[in-house]
């Protein structure tokens, strides 16, 4: 069963987190610099299935939109940090915490 610490923890835990941020580096290292092919690695890894195009083209905003607010915000590394965002909402959504 899921009760409501559990989704409060895999979302907001630091355990969660720096999971998120390993993972975006391994996504990193295996995809390069280009923000679909990392969304689709990310999707793979996660979900063992490759992403459908709706999939990238919504990750490739999503990390755009993170990169850019990391930039504004002065944090370093605004790619990786968007990343590790995006892989974090993978580990968080239902088809990675469930099978089907």
């Amino acid at each position: 069963t899921t009760i409501a610490p559990q989704a409060l923890a895999l979302f907001n835990g630091a355990f969660s987190r720096a999971e998120a941020v390993h993972f975006a580096r391994r996504v990193a290292a295996e995809s390069g610099a280009d923000p679909s092919a990392r969304a689709r690695r990310a999707v793979r890894l996660a979900f063992s299935r490759p992403p459908s195009a709706a999939e990238v083209a919504g990750a490739v905003r999503f990390l755009r939109a993170k990169a850019d607010l990391h930039r504004r915000e002065g944090h370093a590394d605004p790619d990786l940090r968007a990343l590790a965002d995006y892989c974090h909402v993978l580990t968080n959504a239902n088809e990675f915490l469930y099978v089907d």
